[in-house]
């Protein structure tokens, strides 16, 4: 079965994740993961000869550069004015580069969709802007030049000769000199590797939604790396009945006295094992999960009062819904906060401006039911 993941749903970081992991697998393990340049972009790097990219037959070797450039648009093209825009803004950071020798390829990946006819465009955009040289003569031509009409080219700056010959252009004057016209064999091979190098061309490539879906059928285990099942299949439930809980719910008091002394209950549970068996991170309990507890004894209360048997029924196909998903999902999820947070964002309703002044209310709920076992595992035997 072909699975097309919806990468628009992605966020950034996750998009540069799946590049990187692709990365490694069609260019090398030795593909360095995106990390912020001084200019504020996002780049990664790969050093040496591919694996099998852009063939297996014939793969690149040299300096690699590797941006991703994610868009939540469903619909969005390679052709649209926006992502133009967007590679306009890499150029001069590409040129800058080319100038130092730091790069001989640069990979775009992007989850835009992109036609055959545009990527020779894009191709071609990319080759004008970042600059491919201009040879009007080839470089033993120009040295004939040069040994046969020695009073004609007396210069002593090699950006002249190149501006000259029409292989560089004015705005790259700042390239060191080499010396005058070419006295000896030794000087000559100098001007020919520096003329050589200024004539090296950037090759580049845009990876798109279409061939990235293709790798990723291939690759099936950065999938399940990345957990994009989620984005195919996301828990669901029938969460109107939480919302109702959470909106009943608070209005519900409690002293301060009592609180205290129910809290020391709670402590006793032991929650580390549960943890473990579940996945749940130290930072996620210490820092947000306990701070729901001085709610937990008021929820028992009122779900044991009588008078809120409605709700407590609600409550209950709440719980046993949410578990049959969970454990059906549970492989989609790396750590258990991650399914937490999934269910937040599925029951917060912003239509609904009382659940949205009590929206705290529904992690404490979402936390209850962890603690008390109503989800995730309860012992080993569940592991």
């Amino acid at each position: 079965m072909i699975i097309n993941y919806p990468l628009y749903n992605l966020n950034n970081e996750d998009f540069e994740k799946l590049t990187a992991l692709i990365s490694e697998r069609i260019l090398g393990t030795g593909t360095i993961v995106f990390s912020k340049g001084k200019d504020g972009g996002r780049d990664g790097k790969f050093t040496g000869k591919a694996n099998f990219f852009p063939s297996e037959a014939d793969p690149w070797d040299g300096k690699f550069i590797i941006q991703a450039k994610h868009t939540t648009n469903p619909v969005a093209t390679c052709s649209d004015t926006e992502f133009q825009r967007i590679l306009s803004k890499e150029l001069p950071k590409l040129r800058k580069l080319k100038e130092q020798g730091k790069i001989d390829f640069y990979i775009i990946f992007t989850n835009r969709k992109l036609s055959g006819l545009q990527d020779p465009k894009i191709e071609d955009f990319l080759d004008k802007g970042i600059g491919t040289a201009i040879s009007i003569k080839k470089t033993s031509e120009i040295l004939t030049l040069i040994s046969n009409y020695p009073k004609k080219f007396e210069y002593d700056d090699r950006n002249q000769c190149l501006i000259y010959f029409g292989i560089m252009s004015n705005s790259e004057r700042d390239l060191y000199l080499i010396g005058k016209k070419g006295k000896n064999e030794k000087e000559k091979e100098t001007i020919k590797r520096l003329f050589s190098d200024s004539q090296k061309e950037i090759l580049n490539c845009v990876i798109a939604e279409e061939r990235i879906q293709l790798w990723l059928q291939e690759y099936s285990d950065i999938g399940k790396i990345l957990g994009l099942n989620k984005l195919l299949m996301p828990l669901e439930f029938y969460e109107k009945d939480l919302q109702e809980i959470v909106i009943a719910f608070s209005g519900a008091k409690i002293s301060k006295d009592e609180l205290k002394g129910r809290q020391k209950n709670l402590e006793r549970t032991p929650m580390k094992e549960k943890n473990r068996l579940n996945n749940l991170g130290k930072d996620y309990f210490d820092n947000v999960l306990k701070n729901s507890y001085s709610d937990f004894e008021i929820i028992s209360g009122f779900l044991k009062d009588p008078i809120n048997q409605q709700y407590k029924s609600m409550y209950d196909n709440t719980v046993r819904d949410l578990q049959e998903e969970i454990i059906l999902r549970r492989n989609d999820y790396y750590f258990f906060e991650e399914i937490l947070n999934h269910l937040y964002k599925l029951i917060l309703d912003f239509t609904n401006d009382k659940l949205i002044k009590n929206r705290n209310l529904i992690r404490v709920f979402l936390h209850y039911m962890y603690f008390f076992c109503d989800i995730g595992k309860k012992d080993e035997k569940d592991a």
